[in-house]
Parts: C-alpha cells; structure tokens; sequence
C-alpha cells in the first residue's frame, strides 16, 4: 500500500507498506533522494541483464595530470559494470565512461598526453592548460 499526502507543513509525505511493514518519508529531499537511488539501480540492472557485447570509452586523469582515452570491449553488460567499477574503485582523478558503437570501437585511436610535461617543455612549469 502506498499513499502520498501534504502535512500541516506543507511537506510531502510518502507511505509505504510491504509485507506488514511501513516506512514513511516525511522530507522532499529523502523522497527525492530514494527516487534517484531507485532510478540508479534500474539503470545498472538495466545494462547488467544485456547479454550483448558492450563497447566503451574510458576517458581518465591520474594525480600527475596525465590523461588516457582508451576504448574497451566487454563481452556483456554485466562484464562492462565490473570493468567500470574496477576502474572508478582504482581512480587517481575524474574518471569517465562512454558507451560508444561498434563502428566507433573499430576506428578508435587511444591517446595519451601528460599535461605538465608539455608545460614543462613550454618553459612554463607553474601553469598548466587543459
């Protein structure tokens, strides 16, 4: 049973019952934070239940201001959220992943570029460019 209802305060407030159960949410930012969670849990079960292969760009800066664009294959989308977890647990900076299509894959060229390096080489060591 789920029933949403306006306090004296003006708040939403959001009941539910499960299995003999209630548990109220009484604030709009907890209802909307749950909201979100929920949106961001079917999205991975989403892409985990895809048995095809799954093909993506890992775009990443370390500590040091070097960055790496790269592409990867994984045979499945659950394959793909174990690769993205392991990449984003082991992060030294931002870190971003883009799934991409097949024929994009095939002609990807992977780059490296360390910014402090060229800065360096530019005679300007205190300032760097992205």
């Amino acid at each position: 049973m789920k029933t949403l209802y306006i306090n004296a305060n003006g708040n939403r407030v959001l009941s539910i019952g499960i299995f003999g159960r209630y548990f109220t949410f009484c604030d709009n930012r907890r209802i909307d934070y749950y909201r979100g969670y929920a949106a961001g849990r079917w999205q991975r079960f989403k892409i985990a239940a895809n048995p095809f292969p799954v093909y993506y760009s890992v775009d990443s800066r370390d500590c040091d201001h070097c960055r790496t664009v790269t592409a990867h294959k994984a045979t499945s989308g659950r394959q793909y959220l174990a690769a993205k977890d392991e990449d984003c647990c082991f992060a030294e900076g931002p870190t971003f992943h883009t799934i991409i299509t097949r024929a994009e894959y095939e002609s990807f060229e992977s780059s490296f570029r360390d910014y402090i390096g060229e800065a360096f080489d530019n005679g300007e060591s205190y300032r760097v460019d992205y």
